[in-house]
């Protein structure tokens, strides 16, 4: 799998899932990820998906939103990858 990895469900924090899907992905084993859907709390959501450290590489910058008053928050306001 490399750079892929089956997750859990980020809502409940369950592991026992069901396939509903798969979509196609040329860079996913196989060439595909998978949409499961929670069997506790029925979220759905990418369980074979990109890990961190492949979705850092892809994108190594993190654009940062625009506020309202269109300011751009600092890189330690927006925090959302550290790079230890």
């Amino acid at each position: 799998m490399g750079d892929w990895e089956f997750v859990g469900c980020d809502l409940c924090g369950g592991n026992d899932s069901q396939t509903l899907f798969e979509v196609p992905c040329e860079d996913a084993p196989h060439g595909a990820a998978q949409i499961v859907e929670c069997a506790t709390c029925g979220l759905r959501y990418f369980s074979l998906r990109p890990s961190a450290s492949a979705v850092i590489r892809r994108y190594p910058t993190v654009s940062a939103p625009i506020q309202a008053d269109g300011a751009m928050p600092s890189s330690s306001e927006y925090g959302l990858f550290s790079h230890d």
